[in-house]
């Protein structure tokens, strides 16, 4: 909209493209003050990204923009959206929505964004889905390129990246382009729970179970003998559990990887129950009727071995349309129930020809290459820029990184408050450790601790307390505070 300031003088005013806007979300008793908007960005080729921004509550017009993504790879960012860290929470009946107190969007303009083609809403008019890591890097550069355009006040706001899981990935090879666009107001990463280095997690898992007590000491001998050097258990760094080639290590690493993933234990969240109760299923795999259903969404932790790579193969062979990928553990059938009701496709601007939308992307997950074990290069290079930034501007770009206390999904960067510096097959450089290890509070009525944190020169490290992998749903005053002293360049 044009808007005359003074005679002779325009501006274009806070608004949106009208043809996005949702003027109806179905299942809300109000509907919201604040306003809100669902499409799709341009990526490369004939791949459509589907979005929905939703307006800050407090500012528009001077809050920042956060784009989130979701990992997998192949989950829907529209799960975090309305059932962790949105303004809506879908509830059991699968149709009626309640607000959040605790959206990110209460001080943020918020761009959920469900990435790679394939995921979600999201398509493709050649229906290939067959991507990698530096792909998507450059589709969510396009997309969000072409959100700039579709929306181009946004440019005068502070920009943040962030994200979950496998965005662990996602979120600085995005960041490294974006770095390079001077039209964006670029100010931060915040990862959370994410994935870094998938060798590191592979090993970090094993010492999470036993340190659970999820395996004995029986199997814990085999290990230490078989996969250590010098049968050496003690330094966290001397064990090869990740891709051992002694095949009694591969025989162990197969008891482990049943129990984290086949006996029914929720690794999203250790101490929550099962949604659902055991799933029955063999080889990571089940059968609904109509589907087989694949419960191995994770990245390739255990794919490194032989029975790894059986699981591979076996979800190969199974035609896509045949196959649906499910979050193990995790009620899904009330935001999947929501976003497949006509009424809603048709408030978010669905074309009708679109598949019906799941959690995850089978699809995606069958014909995803990872192209990267790690994402130390990358985050160094981040951190360097930022540092780099800091030291001859004075401006506050900054990264943060959260983790969880129990859950065993994407556990890699334990252990980086006992050290001075981050883990070196994480982050090699060397930071200026600001401030030490403290706990970090919330407010509930009265200050509690949410957990602890690390402080170096533009790079804060923090845990939840008592949070699973997706932390904004588990503890979401402590997950509202975060991202808020966050985006605020705040201490924690």
């Amino acid at each position: 909209d044009v808007v005359p300031v003074s005679p002779g003088v325009l501006t274009l005013a806070h608004s949106g493209t009208p043809s996005d806007e949702i003027t109806y979300l179905p299942g809300l008793v109000k509907q919201p003050s604040f306003k809100h908007y669902s499409g799709y960005l341009q990526a490369s080729g004939t791949k459509q990204l589907h979005f929905w921004l939703l307006e800050s509550q407090s500012s528009p017009p001077h809050d920042p923009l956060v784009l989130w993504l979701s990992g997998g790879p192949g989950c829907s960012s529209l799960y975090a959206l309305l059932m962790q860290n949105g303004p809506f929470r879908i509830q059991d009946d699968g149709f009626s929505l309640e607000y959040n107190d605790y959206s990110w969007n209460k001080e943020a303009n918020v761009l959920y964004l469900e990435s790679p083609a394939g995921v979600g809403f999201s398509y493709s008019d050649d229906q290939n889905y067959t991507t990698n890591d530096d792909e998507v890097a450059e589709d969510n550069y396009l997309a969000l390129q072409d959100f700039f355009k579709r929306y181009p006040y946004y440019k005068s706001h502070n920009f943040f990246i962030t994200g979950s899981s496998y965005a662990g990935f996602y979120v600085p090879m995005l960041a490294l382009k974006v770095m390079q666009d001077s039209d964006i107001k670029f100010q931060g990463i915040a990862v959370g729970n994410g994935l870094s280095s998938i060798p590191l997690n592979g090993n970090s898992i094993v010492y999470f179970a036993y340190y659970h007590g999820l395996i004995g000491d029986d199997l814990w001998t085999d290990l230490t003998q078989s996969c250590c050097p010098s049968n050496n258990s003690i330094n966290a760094h001397s064990c090869n559990f990740y891709n051992n080639t002694n095949p009694d290590c591969a025989t162990a690493m197969e008891q482990v990887s049943h129990v984290i993933k086949d006996i029914g234990l929720n690794r999203y969240n250790l101490f929550a129950n099962c949604s659902g109760g055991i799933p029955p299923h063999s080889a990571g795999l089940g059968f609904d009727g109509q589907k087989y259903v694949t419960y191995d969404v994770d990245p390739p932790v255990f794919h490194k071995y032989y029975f790894g790579q059986k699981r591979r193969m076996i979800l190969k062979d199974i035609p896509s349309h045949k196959l649906k990928a499910q979050i193990p553990c995790i009620n899904t059938s009330a935001i999947t129930t929501y976003l497949n009701n006509p009424y809603v496709r048709q408030s978010l601007h669905i074309p009708e020809n679109i598949t019906s939308w799941e959690v995850c992307s089978s699809a995606v997950l069958q014909h995803y290459t990872f192209q990267y074990d790690t994402m130390k290069s990358q985050y160094d290079q981040i951190i360097m820029a930022f540092v780099s930034s800091w030291t001859h501007t004075h401006t506050h770009t900054h990264t943060h990184t959260h983790t969880h206390t129990h859950t065993m999904s994407c556990t890699q960067i334990r252990g980086t408050l006992k050290s001075s510096q981050p883990h070196p097959e994480i982050i090699s450089t060397t930071l200026q450790e600001q401030i030490q290890r403290r706990a970090w509070l919330f407010n509930d009525g009265k200050d509690q601790i949410a957990g602890f944190v690390k402080e170096y020169q533009n790079f804060a490290f923090l845990t939840v307390k008592g949070a699973g992998h997706m932390v904004p749903m588990d503890k979401p005053n402590a997950a509202f505070t975060m991202i808020n002293n966050f985006l605020k360049k705040r201490p924690f």
